[in-house]
Parts: C-alpha cells; structure tokens; sequence
C-alpha cells in the first residue's frame, strides 16, 4: 500500500496524506489557500475573526456541540490565521475518521456566524490584540513588518487592530467565505493511521456544499522599506528587530535562507549569540528567524537589552551582519548550522501534526505533493556558496528596525 497519497477532485479540492500504519491516531488539516492578505479590499482582521467564528457554531451545532463531540471523542480542535492561510487542525484516534472530516466539514460549509455571538467574540478578539502586543517577541515582528512594509497587507497585524474589529460587519465575514471558501481554494492534507481512499471517500460524502467559484486574488507585492520606528510597549527592557526582505518561500535559494537564518541565530552556536550575548554580554537573548510568503520573505533579528546598551548593541548587531554579507560564513559554522537544521526537521518529523502541516502546506505553495525525501533533498543540496550568495545578496541590501521601549 502506498505511503503517499494525492488527489484532485473533479471540483477542485485537493486532499493529500501520509499513512503510519502502526499509529493509532490522525492529525487533519483542513487549508483555506486565503489568510490577512485577503483583507486588503474587505476590512482588516477579517479573516482572523472569521477562523474565531467558525468554532462558535454551524446551522447544525453549537459551539459548545462542537467542542464536545470532538473532545468526547478523544480530540482536539484549533486553527490559526497566516497572512496567507486560514487553517482548521485536529487530533483524532484514527477509529473516528470519518465522524471528525463530518464534524469540519459542517464548521467549513455552514457556519452559522450569529450576530449576537459575533459581538461577543469581538470582545474575545480585542483581549487577543491586546495579549500580543504585551508579548514583547509576538509584537517586535509585527512591528518590524509594519516598520518594513507600511500599511499594506504583510505590513498589518492578522488579528486587526481594536478599531478595525470594532469596525466589522457580519456582512464583512460572508464576503470572505463566498469569495475564498471555494472547492478549488481549499486543501485538505492529513497524516497518521489514516488511508488515503478512505479519506477522499469521506471527503467525498461530507464536503458536497462548497462553491465551485473560480477565485480572484488581489494580492500586490509589497513594497520593503528600510528605516526605524518606535513603539511604546514592555517594561524593564528595551526590545529591537532589525529585518531584511528575503526570498519568497518557492525561490530556489530558500533553503540557503534557513541555513543562513540558523548561523545568524538559531542557537548557542551562532555567530549572534556568541558576538553579542557571549563576548559583548549585551542581551539575554538574541535570535534569527525568516518568515517567507508567496512573492517576498522577511529575515529578523530580535533581542531584549536595557535602555543604556541599546545603541552600542544595535550597532554591535548591524556590524556583525554586514560582515556576514560581506566575507560570508565559515565552514564551521556552515556545516553546524545545516545540521541543526536537518535535526530540528528531524525531531519535527516525529509529531504527525507537523507532517500534515507541511504536507500541506507544501502542497499548497508548489500546486503539487512534495514527499519529505524532497524536502530533505533540497537541504541537502545547499552548499557554503549558495549561503554565502545569499548572504551578499541579504544582509548587503538596506534593513528595517523596529524599537519597542516602556513608556515614559
């Protein structure tokens, strides 16, 4: 029997899965290929709310029926809103497979979007702002993209601001699912004790009343600007990101971005930690991380330090960086950060939720199934050139800074 599994519809809908015989459980993913971007022509936040709105009850269920069929029977049930996606997950024993793709196949086609309830999420939502913006390492990367990006649609928070939540319509949320909740803009990737003809025949009975609409997206590639803004935010410590634009996810050079993102500050032994933490003692903690999405990427820096050293560590940082651009990596810390990359995919491969995260989101981006051996592959194939190459081409170019400091 195949281990692999990939189907396209007649209508549209993809559905992609891995099988682990010997596991007694299934993680699902049911993918909307739309997230924030989208709002740009609605009303910010709308698809965050929307993601919110979806557990609070179908034309067939109450919200709390959903929760209770689906933690009565030994799951669990979540969802998370991207720039670029909205995506339903769940925890399944594999012997309930067909009872879980019913139960969201009625949150995704028939949501009941109550006006009453929906003034109360509102409510739900505006503590969730608030609780990001009081998280100083959530915060300093929404700000760093708002410093890079302005007002555009990577340069807005997913979840809206207050204003923006507060503005919002029901009618604001039925735009959305009639525009982006479409057989051909919906994935559906699972991994675990789960056999693909079983799941496209549930797929099949359960997910027969979703529009067939040919989707238009107005997505317009952002503009990076480099310069500093401030944020008032935190108390003891001052909180900097400094960014770059990096690749889109699908460019041949991603993974040298991921190697070079992990050499820069992925861990005890990057070139970051050891310049600033171990020998400038500047901050307690540093790292690196790049975000990537359809047509452009976003390479960031964070640390924490106190108000007195941040001028003399910024500077510390953006030297370091440019040195990196400049001269490139050394074959040391080449090789010790491409293999903390194969471990920490390694070490993620073992939770079947991350494969069917990655299974589909890679079946998303690349409009087709890309096995792990691939992934694997493409890492692989990244050699001290290709980081270095980036590099130059990255850290050489202008960057955005972002500074949150306590209010005084």
């Amino acid at each position: 029997m195949n281990r692999y599994g990939y189907t396209v519809l007649p209508n549209g809908l993809r559905i992609v899965s891995e099988r682990i015989p010997y596991f007694k459980s299934v993680s699902l993913c049911i993918w909307v290929d739309a997230g924030s971007r989208e709002d740009e022509d609605i009303q910010p936040g709308t698809a965050h709310m929307l993601e919110h709105m979806l557990f609070r009850g179908t034309e067939n269920r109450t919200g709390e029926e959903i929760n209770r069929e689906i933690e009565g029977s030994g799951g669990e049930l979540n969802a998370i809103t991207s720039p670029e996606h909205i995506c339903l997950y769940s925890g399944l024993m594999a012997t309930n497979l067909e009872k879980n793709v019913a139960l969201m196949a009625d949150i995704i086609q028939h949501p009941k979007l109550d006006p009453k309830i929906f003034e109360k999420e509102k409510n739900v939502v505006y503590e969730e702002v608030k609780m990001h913006r009081e998280n100083p390492e959530k915060h300093i990367f929404d700000a760093l993209r708002e410093t890079a990006w302005g007002c555009s649609e990577l340069g807005r928070v997913e979840t809206g601001t207050i204003e923006d939540v507060r503005g919002m319509s029901i009618e604001h949320l039925r735009e959305y699912i009639e525009r982006f909740f479409t057989t051909k803009n919906i994935l559906i990737s699972a991994c675990g004790n789960v056999k693909h003809d079983a799941l496209v025949s549930h797929v099949e009975k359960y997910f027969c009343d979703l529009s067939e609409n040919e989707v238009v997206k107005r997505r317009k590639r952002p503009v990076f600007n480099s310069g500093e803004k401030h944020y008032t935010g935190g108390e003891r410590q001052v909180h900097l990101g400094i960014g770059f634009e990096s690749v889109p996810f699908t460019h041949q050079h991603i993974f040298s971005v991921k190697v070079l993102s992990m050499a820069i500050g992925g861990g005890t032994s990057s070139r970051l930690y050891n310049v600033i933490r171990e020998k400038e003692g500047l901050c307690y903690t540093i790292f690196a991380h790049n975000q990537s999405y359809d047509d452009t990427g976003l390479l960031g820096i964070y640390s924490g330090t106190a108000d007195k050293n941040l001028d003399y560590g910024k500077q510390r940082i953006v030297e370091e960086l440019a040195r990196i651009g400049e001269k490139g990596l050394s074959e040391t810390e080449f090789k010790t950060a491409k293999n903390m990359l194969y471990g920490l995919f390694t070490r993620r491969l073992e939770s079947t939720e991350a494969r069917a995260f990655l299974i589909g989101e890679y079946a998303l981006r690349l409009r087709r199934f890309v096995p792990f051996e691939e992934i694997y592959k493409m890492l692989d194939d990244v050699t001290l050139e290709d980081v270095n190459y980036t590099a130059n081409r990255i850290l050489n170019s202008t960057h955005a800074c972002a500074i949150i400091k306590a209010p005084t």
